[in-house]
């Protein structure tokens, strides 16, 4: 009985490994649906290119797939993934609204502190709108570093390192030289003699000002600044707390900050000269009283006059 001859080279050749495919939710539900219209089992196969026993095992799998549906988050993920409440994803645009409207450097504690401000707001309208019986509470926000660096890597903002004197600064160090500089400016008599020339020229113009124009001039003191920007910081508070518009509220707010910023300046250099003043006016010596001139004054008021 003859054997049959073996190919060369067939033997040791290896079968191609068939690759695994992962199907989603999506295809799934398609399958099935295909199914219920009465479509031949061989004709979905072809349609989605699948194998007519993958087709099988997802009919047998029917229930379980449609049950798996109604929870799951989007048809197309493949995995399941973690599902982030609707709050974070409303307080984590709100947020970069706000970055993006402020226009400026920031902190890192700033935006953390923003971020728990506007959480807290809206759980609390979540809160008022669902009632006592509403669905169960979101899990809370602490607006940790870590999630802090996830936000600014989705929303591509990057951090500056600050460098410098400013940030390098010993401040305990110069806080412990202040009583040691005061000592060596009253042993040694300094003054501010610059400080002083500086007020009396600008007294001077001053008066010179008032000779060319007599019409009365506006003056912003620091009462009325301090006033004005009190009264506009109240302003705002009431309008991000009560107006149920979020994004409408937040540019509200950056737009008037944006605009009281030149007079919150304006008020701190007039406090920085006020406490300059007070400063200077401490480390100068009072002008001594002659006590011959006084002395000669009360003999003259304590004299007799003589008659005519």
């Amino acid at each position: 009985m003859s054997t049959k001859r073996v190919a060369s080279g067939s033997a040791s050749a290896p079968k191609p490994k068939k690759c695994r495919k992962s199907i989603n939710l999506e295809t799934k539900l398609e399958v099935l649906k295909k199914s219920d219209e009465g479509m031949r089992l061989k004709d979905i196969a072809n349609l989605f290119n699948l194998a007519p026993s993958t087709v099988v095992t997802i009919k047998k799998d029917k229930n379980k797939i449609k049950s798996s549906a109604k929870n799951a988050t989007p048809l197309t993920a493949k995995l399941a993934t973690r599902h982030r409440p609707p709050i974070m994803e409303e307080m984590e645009r709100l947020l970069a609204l706000w970055v993006d409207d402020m226009c400026m450097c920031m902190t890192n504690i700033l935006m953390q502190e923003k971020a728990r401000s506007l959480y807290d707001d809206l759980l609390a309208k979540d809160e008022a709108s669902a009632g006592p019986n509403g669905a169960a509470a979101p899990p809370p926000f602490n607006a940790s570093k870590g999630w802090l660096e996830r936000f600014k890597n989705r929303n591509h903002l990057h951090s500056v390192t600050q460098s410098g004197e400013a940030a390098s600064a010993d401040k305990e160090a110069a806080q412990a030289y202040l009583p040691v500089l005061k000592k060596i400016i009253e042993d040694k008599s300094i003054f501010n003699y610059q400080l002083s020339r500086t007020r009396q020229v600008r007294a001077l113009e001053e008066e010179t000002a008032e000779e060319d124009d007599p019409e009365p001039q506006l003056h912003l003191t620091r009462k009325i600044l301090a006033d004005v920007i009190s009264k506009f910081e109240s302003g705002i508070h009431d309008i991000v707390n009560n107006d149920p518009n979020r994004e409408r509220s937040l540019k509200f707010e950056n737009t008037v900050r944006s605009a009281l910023t030149a007079y919150k300046m304006l008020h701190q250099e007039k406090v920085h000269q006020a406490q300059q003043t007070t400063i200077t006016s401490f480390f100068t010596k009072p002008a001594a009283t002659s006590p011959a001139s006084s002395t000669s004054t009360s003999s003259d008021d304590d004299a007799p006059t003589s008659p005519q």
